[in-house]
């Protein structure tokens, strides 16, 4: 009779572990669809490939991202709508302006004293972003916050002063904010989307474009421009964004997993920044581009008379009392 109870308890243990084996097998690992509009060698596309290993690696599996760099899912504002939407879960590379205006705030021309202050905004930003707000507007949670370097005008004449910029023919993005910078210092800004900025230099649609020096690097635009203006114009600050309803209907597991991996790559992003500086400039030399510094008191004074249209003044005053 023993050794009956036995046998039995052994099968009922061998039952179990291959029922508990089944269970665990027939539970759906979690896709997460993710895009950014940068190339893939960029350091922030790098960051985004290692907060995907992250997350696979710390969830054993369970937590999947589908990664598409290089606008594969659309331009900036699409890709905010279908993050909006659900049509795809995370996008990187800018707030939802559309819809929450006094985030453009950020990226107003000349905001950010220097890259210090830019990096105190960004330790400080819970202070002027309303995250309900965020989620009831846009249906959005950050998950991090990434430092862009300053945008640089790159042209196909040299810049010296604010005057030589009259007129000219630059590409932009598509954000109303860049329309109406460029216009206000006397330029013709253009839309043109990432991917087709190459070919518009090359047949003369454009006769400049403004990014940091690691996009300028990342899409060969030095091919086509053999001059740079150091303008620092905008030292953007771009989130990680998420789907609200998708980030509410995870488990706090699950959360943890995904937050902790968003701060690793930011903190990945950060390193691979300063790098970059500290790289991108000597690359250019060595590439023929010559750089100017030309005088930023007229650029600032002019492109401060846009701020009133996109921001009240309670939230310049906000950012620029953060020290």
């Amino acid at each position: 009779m023993k050794k009956f109870g036995l046998i039995f308890l052994g099968i009922m243990l061998f039952v179990s572990v291959i029922v508990s084996c089944t269970t665990l097998a027939a539970v759906k690992p979690i896709k997460l669809v993710y895009g950014n509009v940068m190339p893939v060698d960029h350091y922030f596309s790098k960051a985004d490939r290692y907060f995907k290993e992250l997350v696979e690696k710390n969830s054993q599996g369970q937590i999947l991202i589908d990664f598409f760099p290089a606008s594969q899912l659309g331009s900036v504002s699409e890709q905010i709508q279908a993050t909006m939407s659900g049509a795809q879960q995370m996008f990187f590379g800018s707030f939802p302006t559309a819809f929450i205006p006094k985030l453009q705030a950020l990226e107003l021309p000349y905001l950010f004293r220097d890259e210090a202050h830019q990096i105190k905004v960004a330790r400080n930003l819970t202070s002027v972003i309303d995250e309900d707000e965020l989620a009831a507007k846009a249906n959005m949670h950050i998950l991090g916050l990434r430092l862009s370097p300053a945008r640089h005008l790159t042209t196909k004449f040299p810049v010296n002063k604010l005057e030589d910029i009259k007129g000219l023919k630059i590409r932009v993005p598509e954000m109303p904010l860049y329309m109406a910078t460029w216009r206000a210092l006397g330029a013709s800004p253009i839309v043109i989307p990432p991917g087709d900025t190459y070919t518009a230099l090359a047949t003369g649609a454009v006769d400049a474009q403004e990014n940091p020096l690691a996009t300028t690097i990342s899409f060969k635009f030095y091919e086509q421009q053999k001059y740079c203006a150091l303008t620092s114009h905008v030292r953007p600050i771009y989130p990680m964004i998420i789907n609200d309803s998708f980030w509410k209907s995870l488990t706090k597991k699950q959360q943890k997993i995904i937050a902790d991996a968003a701060a690793k790559s930011c903190q990945l992003s950060e390193t691979l920044r300063k790098k970059s500086e500290a790289d991108d400039k000597n690359f250019l030399l060595k590439a023929g581009m010559k750089f100017t510094e030309p005088d930023l008191a007229p650029f600032r004074k002019k492109a401060k008379t846009i701020w009133s249209q996109f921001v009240d003044q309670e939230w310049i005053n906000k950012i620029e009392a953060i020290q």
